[in-house]
């Protein structure tokens, strides 16, 4: 038998690492080998301080919380606020230096998965509070800033508010009206409103993004936005009623209007004109905490399902006997283990980076979590409410409550539709570039050869070999056994990477159909990838069920791909095309069935 040691050494010396993310390498047929070499672990000291919070959370919303009194009231009672501020949860980022916790996102996104499995009203809350309202500050404040506000946030003093969407600027956040004029006293004056915020009713630290005049020689077309401080009790601020939402109804959600609000340089996050990039970063680093309380809420679901499975009775027999329900339950728990896989795994990640080590950033990857764990809550949802029958339509019991709960969860922090082009796009840009030099090295002698080869084989849609990216010691004899069918998934990623771009080169960008479908592919592949690190790379036998999860996940991954690739070989139908364009054209109407002639 050959020694698996020595096959995983192997392994790694024919790859190489490279500064590119997870999606992006993977897209060029490779994996950064040092960034998935293990399943990530909380340091001691961390995994101490953690159990004991967990420990008190879980007392406190075992027997002081409510979930449907928040729903159906729709408002947090202020004495769970009072009791969160007490645990620390409104710092749970905060560094301690500033008076807060300071969690690793992995242990964050813990705490907001707990919370959320219980009451998604209260997760987002504290989610809008740290992931978005503050993280401005934290990223880009200096240390005055942080020292005059963190404090108060990390005390939950302040709540916080991140204020982006206006009524006409959604997912286009470039196109901001709310303006920032500079005043001859060299203060600065914000006008506009912003709506849906999050937090705008209990909220009084506002994160704002204004238009402000660009200096001479600023790029025609990129966006000169600007973030700012706004404090609550502000002369100007005014906070519209409370939204009437189709879920998440505990939670605060208004317009924010800033008519002649006053502010000076030391409310002004980052450098003048900054702010686009700003809120890109705080959008991007917040999307792990919602992947992991989607997580929770699916495994809280499949919970329920099962007990009402196993406990419920028709045709003489428990449902849970029925091969339909048992399928159900199968596919919920399959899809649960990955989605716990993919937000812990790229948290892990993002943690090794904040403590020093030189790993890429992770926003393609957070957004690939938060993208398949919105849905496939989603579908959880939907498949445990028909589980539960009558009884799921039914408000006495939780289904229907995290069924409108989960909804917008694919709108906000960037809708799906959105995300899943900027995921495509952007982990294409490696591959783009490795084949535009490629194709400059045609006109060296020396590279020709080898150049016009690796040109070929890309048009061919041929794809390299992806070797195991664990280290020697995960890497046991089952461990290779299995791999080569997460390569498949991987493989197929990379593959229709290859043909989207043979297919519409430097017009990739308008092919949104076909770049939706190569998000897919990639998503499936960090699915399939993670599920697999977690089970094999741990450092100890996976057990029987892990094994079985995992298989079952990859073989539904690979009827996923080989799905997705078929699609874009054929290429959207012209008859979809043509439907649509009738329709947006005002050419023809859906026929009616009571049409005559």
């Amino acid at each position: 038998m050959t020694d698996t040691t020595t096959l995983a050494q192997d392994a790694r010396q024919k790859s190489q690492p490279f500064d590119e993310s997870i999606l992006s390498a993977l897209l060029r047929g490779r994996l950064p080998q040092g960034q998935v070499s293990a399943w990530p672990e909380l340091p001691g000291e961390e995994a101490e301080l953690f159990d004991v919070l967990a420990g008190t959370l879980e007392r406190f919303l075992h027997d002081d919380f409510d979930a449907v009194a928040i729903d159906r009231e729709a408002k947090i009672p202020d004495d769970v606020l009072a009791a969160f501020k007490e645990l620390g949860l409104f710092g749970l980022i905060v560094p301690e230096e500033h008076g807060g916790l300071g969690l690793s996102q992995t242990s964050y996104t813990r705490v907001l998965a707990r919370v959320g499995a219980d009451c998604a009203s209260t997760a987002v809350t504290l989610g809008a509070h740290s992931s978005i309202g503050m993280k401005a500050l934290l990223l880009f404040g200096n240390e005055a800033q942080k020292a005059r506000w963190l404090p108060q946030l990390a005390s939950g003093e302040r709540i916080a508010a991140f204020c982006l969407t206006e009524p006409g600027s959604g997912s286009d956040a470039a196109s901001i009206r709310t303006k920032a004029v500079r005043r001859e006293d060299g203060k600065i004056q914000l006008d506009g409103e912003k709506v849906w915020i999050t937090n705008g009713g209990i909220a009084s630290f506002f994160t704002v993004f204004a238009r402000s005049e660009p200096p001479a020689g600023w790029p025609e077309g990129k966006p000169h936005l600007t973030c700012f401080v706004v404090e609550g009790e502000q002369p100007g601020v005014r906070i519209g009623n409370e939204e009437d939402k189709l879920g998440l109804k505990g939670s605060s959600t208004t317009t924010v209007a800033l008519e002649g609000v006053i502010v000076d340089e030391a409310a002004r996050i980052g450098v003048d004109g900054d702010g686009f990039r700003i809120a890109l970063e705080v959008l991007n680093s917040g999307r792990l905490g919602l992947a992991g309380a989607c997580a929770a809420s699916a495994r809280r679901l499949l919970e329920l399902a099962t007990k009402q499975a196993t406990t419920r009775e028709q045709f003489g027999r428990k449902i849970a006997s029925f091969g339909l329900i048992r399928d159900k339950l199968a596919r919920i728990a399959t899809e649960v283990f990955g989605m716990e896989s993919m937000a812990y795994l790229v948290a892990g990640i993002v943690d090794r980076k904040a403590r020093g080590e030189a790993l890429p950033t992770q926003a393609l990857e957070a957004a690939a979590c938060k993208v398949w764990c919105t849905e496939r809550l989603w579908e959880t949802a939907h498949e445990a409410l028909q589980i539960a029958g009558g009884n799921g339509f039914m408000r006495e019991f939780p289904y229907e409550r995290v069924l409108r709960d989960a909804r917008v969860n694919m709108i906000f922090e960037g809708t799906n539709e959105i995300l899943r082009l900027m995921l495509a796009l952007g982990a294409l840009k490696g591959l783009g570039a490795h084949l535009k030099d490629t194709a400059k090295k045609l006109k060296s002698a020396g590279s020709f050869v080898p150049s016009l080869v690796e040109l070929g084989r890309f048009k061919m849609g041929s794809v390299p070999r992806i070797e195991c990216p664990l280290a020697a010691e995960h890497c046991s004899a089952q461990a290779l056994q299995d791999w080569p069918q997460v390569e498949r998934v991987l493989r197929a990623a990379s593959r229709g990477a290859r043909r989207i771009l043979a297919t519409h080169g430097k017009k990739v960008v308008e092919a949104q159909e076909d770049s939706a479908a190569l998000a897919d592919l990639a998503m499936g592949g960090l699915n399939a990838l993670a599920t697999f690190v977690r089970v094999h790379g741990r450092g100890r036998a996976p057990t029987e069920v892990e094994l079985t999860l995992l298989h079952d996940l990859v073989a539904r991954r690979i009827e996923d791909a080989d799905r997705l690739l078929a699609a874009l070989e054929r290429g959207v139908p012209a008859s979809r095309r043509s439907v649509a364009q009738h329709l947006i054209e005002g050419e023809a109407r859906l026929p009616s069935p009571f049409d005559k002639g």
